[in-house]
């Protein structure tokens, strides 16, 4: 599996980091790219900023991140895998 961390910048106040964990078909870039319109379009702000924070591989269960995205030109972090087990995907339900 890939994944793009991606730090959303709004609202200013309360800035997240987001994960998105996606197959190994789809290019970085790409998910990261459709993955930012998605959120803006999601807060209703089209203009909100952004961010590729980390972008690599991730084990089956999670456990650990490795390697880096060569389309985003950025490496995978040693804490992605904590970010991504902790992200409540269910948002509370």
């Amino acid at each position: 599996m890939k994944y793009v961390m991606l730090r959303l910048g709004w609202p200013k106040d309360l800035p997240r980091v987001v994960p998105v964990v996606f197959p190994d078909i789809f290019n970085h870039d790409d998910m990261a790219l459709f993955a930012a319109e998605a959120l803006r379009a999601s807060l209703g702000q089209p203009a909100a900023p952004v961010e590729v924070v980390s972008a690599g591989f991730v084990d089956a269960m999670f456990y650990e991140t490795h390697g880096k995205s060569v389309t985003l030109g950025v490496p995978s972090r040693p804490e992605d895998a904590r970010i991504i087990n902790a992200y409540d995907y269910t948002h509370g339900l």
